[in-house]
């Protein structure tokens, strides 16, 4: 898959499907579109669409927050949406996986960990991390 990459948040606008090949593995990976902290009789269909493939779909989420504050949102607002996710699943597969690290002081996203272990802090030029965890989380899973 090849994502739009803007300086303006909601640059996904539909399902974006994409492969990660690691030895015998093949992961499929999801980017859905983001969502807003509102209640469901307020999302949009795009938002609707996110949440279906994230419910039928997902083995793992990924949520990612962005400490920059480029998205718009506060800190307050992605943290509630945050523990609605994790709700909405098993908390034990949903990673925080925060963004944009290199554009941010380490204390502004400590505060996140406060409410969740953080998974990742990752930064445009140091993704690596990420690719090692999902491949050592899909090889410890029981359907392999």
């Amino acid at each position: 898959s090849t994502p739009e990459i803007a300086p303006y948040p909601f640059t996904t606008k539909g399902l974006k499907v994409g492969f990660l090949k690691e030895k015998y593995w093949t992961i499929q990976i999801i980017d859905t579109p983001g969502l807003l902290d509102r209640p469901m009789e307020k999302q949009n269909e795009i938002e609707k669409k996110a949440l279906a493939a994230i419910s039928k779909l997902a083995q793992l989420v990924l949520f990612i927050f962005d400490p920059s504050y480029s998205s718009g949102f506060s800190m307050e607002a992605q943290q509630r949406l945050f523990k609605s996710i994790q709700l909405e699943f098993d908390a034990a597969n949903v990673w925080l996986v925060i963004s944009k690290t290199d554009l941010v002081e380490a204390e502004q996203y400590r505060e996140f960990a406060k409410i969740s272990p953080i998974t990742l802090a990752v930064s445009r030029e140091n993704i690596a991390p990420l690719r090692e965890k999902l491949v050592e989380w899909v090889k410890r899973q029981p359907w392999q």
